[in-house]
């Protein structure tokens, strides 16, 4: 009986040894699955992060896109405005030398104007020293009034191209001001 029990003992004692030994290795299975787990949940923090910076990321080229597409109608509406700034420039270039050529051709005339009158003014003077000759005094006197009249009407003439000179430089300024109000005011 004693070699039974020892047979026994010994059986449950190799069966107690097996234990301990399967309990070892899955005490050291459970502590590298442990480690395992430690290391799967940092990755998964890690790319928890990476997920996050990417939203992050992604929010920011979003506003980057919208900002561009925003500054593109800005550029866009500042060219169209610059292209009307540039023909309205061209329309007034184009004003200012048709005004400018007029100008020119009014100061012509009011030169031409001026010779005539000095002219008369000569032939005036002329007549008047003719006049001291009484034989041709009433034919002078004539003459001197026909003169005096057509002086006159130069004046006239001379007064009105002055004073449609005066009224061209006027409409120039005016516009020039207009257009200066209202496109280089509304850039200030």
């Amino acid at each position: 009986m004693l070699d039974d029990i020892r047979v026994l003992l010994d059986a449950v004692t190799s069966q107690r040894d097996s234990l301990i030994q399967k309990l070892s290795s899955a005490e050291k299975q459970i502590k590298q699955i442990e480690t395992e787990k430690l290391t799967f949940q940092a990755q998964a923090a890690d790319l928890k992060d990476k997920i996050a910076d990417t939203v992050s990321l992604h929010k920011q080229l979003t506003e980057a896109l919208k900002s561009r597409a925003n500054l593109s109608e800005q550029l866009q509406d500042m060219t169209d405005h610059l292209d009307v700034t540039d023909t309205l420039k061209d329309a007034l270039a184009a004003n200012l030398t048709g005004a400018n050529e007029t100008l020119e051709a009014l100061r012509t005339e009011v030169a031409n104007l001026r010779n005539k009158l000095t002219r008369s003014e000569k032939q005036i003077l002329d007549l008047n020293n003719k006049l001291e000759d009484r034989k041709i005094a009433m034919h002078l006197e004539s003459e001197i009034k026909t003169r005096y009249l057509d002086t006159e009407a130069i004046r006239n003439e001379l007064d009105v191209l002055k004073n449609a000179f005066c009224q061209i430089h006027s409409e120039a300024t005016r516009t020039s001001s207009r257009v200066h109000r209202r496109y280089f005011s509304v850039k200030e």
